[in-house]
């Protein structure tokens, strides 16, 4: 991504955080033939990726909205969309029974806890999501915290250690708990963290 401004997506926002309009595509899917591990950490296994992205635009849709013709004020097939962008890695919704809870009887057996793991600033061109997946699935099967806010916090510090990591990542762990709340599909936990807070 040489001559691009990376930034997180909360970042991103902040610098525009109501856009008068968007233009967005939501889960493009393609299968990248020779280019990642699989789950087994085998190489150069045909893998399926899905691919979203959303452009914003400080201006809204003024010739387009009046004459109802593409031009320069959206986006066009084929046409450059400008220079910053937001890069992350996602590893969504690990299932890990995981002894996690304040009540004494989530303290005699381990409930099921799903993680997604959100690195944003992610500069990198080599394949390193499974060793991500690896240390946050064997943090959560050595938890015993009660909270999902301690436990968010050592998955995050545990992300970022990673060799591979970078001081340009920002680490989201999204914790979701679904039988914790009976008339609820699950309480849900977020919790973010930057490589230089890890550093310090």
């Amino acid at each position: 991504m040489s001559g691009v401004s990376l930034l997180t997506t909360s970042r991103l926002l902040s610098l525009c955080p109501d856009p008068p309009a968007t233009v967005s595509v939501r889960n493009l899917r393609t299968t990248l033939s020779h280019s990642a591990h699989d789950a087994w950490n085998r190489p150069h296994k045909a893998q399926p990726w899905t691919i979203s992205a959303t452009v914003a635009f400080h201006a809204p849709f003024a010739s387009a909205s009046a004459n109802d013709r593409l031009g320069a004020d959206t986006v066009q097939r084929g046409s450059p969309v400008g220079d910053v962008a937001c890069a992350g890695l996602e590893v969504e919704r690990l299932r890990v029974p995981t002894l996690i809870g304040v009540n004494d009887n989530e303290r005699l057996r381990k409930q099921f806890v799903l993680a997604t793991v959100t690195v944003e600033g992610f500069d990198r061109e080599d394949d390193v999501y499974t060793e991500i997946e690896d240390v946050v699935v064997k943090a959560m099967e050595e938890s015993s915290f009660e909270t999902l806010e301690a436990l968010g916090a050592r998955l995050a510090e545990t992300a970022l250690a990673v060799p591979q990591h970078q001081d340009s990542w920002q680490v989201c762990i999204r914790m979701e708990k679904p039988t914790a709340v009976p008339l609820a599909d699950c309480p849900i936990v977020e919790v973010r963290m930057k490589a230089d807070s890890v550093n310090k």
